[in-house]
């Protein structure tokens, strides 16, 4: 989806960065030093030849000047040290941009998440945040070019909240019965320029929207074995559309605007907006990585979903891809991660590891008897998942946290970058 990123004249974690220096020394000038181990040398030879013979001294002429022919062509030496932040005002200089701070972190966030700083990828960037500011929106542009989606200015908007850590799906999805609510309050009441039976089948639809919803929040309703989300999101849009036709409608009448029911209707325009951009954040932060130079290998499918025991909080599911075919999952061998909170358990997350039949458990939780608790259910896990055909190996706790957006999108640091400095 959307074109890869580029990678001319750039470079990028993973990738060893090479800067000629370009300092030409004359060829006839040698060091002290190289001077001196070959007068050396000489006179060690004459000493233990004697007086050499005419032939003798000119093939000894000529193997010297042969030496020195091959001194002066020899590849020089490199040298390699750790990447600094001068070393990236560089690069910006090479491709015509100015070193100014803003600049400057634009080209380490590419660097760090693996983007090649490239002229095209940095002037793609720049114009995907021509208007927008923050931190949130440069990585939401840096992420939206990893992903493929360069020159669609609509994902920076989409994935900013996400940075800004904004996003919560079960808080979309109240908000929009809330706005779902008072909207259907008003088709109770004739409205000029709309007929009262249609009002009544809208009401209707926005009622069983508002079931969808409740539904989806606790993750009961499936539809041909997946969760009601794809068919609520289908749902939603279509409604939109009848909202814009409803607007449109409804403003070509005068004071209009002023109006309680345009106000209710544009709120919950902007929440069936927010709910739908909620679910693409899913959609984005799931496609495959474009750069060539990854700075993690695995790649996840990735969810967020209500979270039913916890309101306004979300539970994240990520499912390692298939190494070979990154666009499809292995169930026989892959990693299924679960993260959740609690107000009684506190933060909880589940790492299963699959691999045939066999598979094992590893468990992150804030407190020590939630731990224990866990511990304690291991036979019972044992059974369940003989049950489902499926051998339990290993079973444990590690106080790691784990942190699900460094998994979906991994970060380089700048002191794994290697520069390679070679004198010519």
């Amino acid at each position: 989806m959307g074109n890869s990123i580029g990678t001319n004249s750039g470079f990028g974690l993973d990738r060893p960065v090479i800067y000629p220096s370009s300092k030409e020394k004359p060829q006839q000038i040698q060091s002290a030093e190289s001077s001196e181990e070959a007068s050396t040398a000489s006179l060690k030879a004459t000493r233990n030849t004697g007086a050499a013979s005419p032939s003798t001294e000119a093939s000894q002429a000529t193997q010297s000047q042969a030496a020195k022919q091959a001194e002066s062509t020899q590849s020089p030496a490199a040298q390699s040290r750790r990447m600094a932040e001068a070393d990236i005002a560089d690069q910006l200089v090479k491709l015509g941009y100015p070193t100014t701070s803003e600049n400057r972190h634009l080209a380490s966030q590419m660097t760090q998440y693996g983007v090649p700083l490239s002229q095209e990828n940095f002037q793609a960037l720049l114009k995907e945040l021509k208007g927008r500011h923050g931190q949130e929106n440069i990585e939401a542009s840096v992420v939206s070019l990893l992903k493929g989606l360069a020159g669609l200015g609509r994902s920076v908007d989409i994935l900013a909240p996400y940075f800004a850590n904004q996003v919560s799906v079960d808080s979309a999805a109240n908000q929009l019965i809330r706005a779902l609510s008072q909207f259907q309050s008003h088709l109770s009441s004739p409205l000029r320029g709309f007929d009262a039976a249609m009002l009544t089948q809208l009401s209707g639809i926005i009622g069983s929207l508002i079931d969808d919803l409740k539904r989806f929040q606790t993750l009961l309703s499936k539809v041909s074995g997946q969760y009601n989300g794809d068919v609520l999101t289908r749902s939603l849009l279509a409604f939109s559309q009848l909202l814009n036709g409803m607007e449109q409608r409804w403003l070509m009448q005068e004071q209009a605007k002023q109006a309680p029911f345009h106000r209710d209707l544009k709120q919950l325009k902007q929440s069936g907006y927010d709910f739908l951009n909620a679910q693409l954040v899913q959609s984005i932060l799931s496609q495959n990585n474009q750069s060539a130079y990854p700075v993690q290998t695995d790649q996840f499918f990735y969810w967020s979903l209500p979270n039913p025991m916890y309101q306004n909080r979300d539970v994240d599911v990520l499912v390692r891809k298939s190494p070979s075919e990154p666009d499809h999952l292995d169930v026989k061998r892959t990693r299924l991660i679960v993260q959740l909170e609690t107000p009684e358990l506190g933060e909880i997350t589940v790492i299963i590891d699959i691999l045939n039949d066999v598979v094992w458990y590893t468990v992150n939780a804030d407190k020590k008897e939630t731990k224990e608790a866990l511990l304690s259910m291991r036979d019972t896990l044992a059974a369940q998942l003989k049950a489902a055909k499926f051998n339990l190996r290993g079973f444990a706790t590690t106080d790691q946290r784990v942190d699900v957006k460094a998994l979906l999108l991994p970060r380089g640091n700048l002191d794994d970058v290697v520069r390679i400095e070679v004198e010519a």
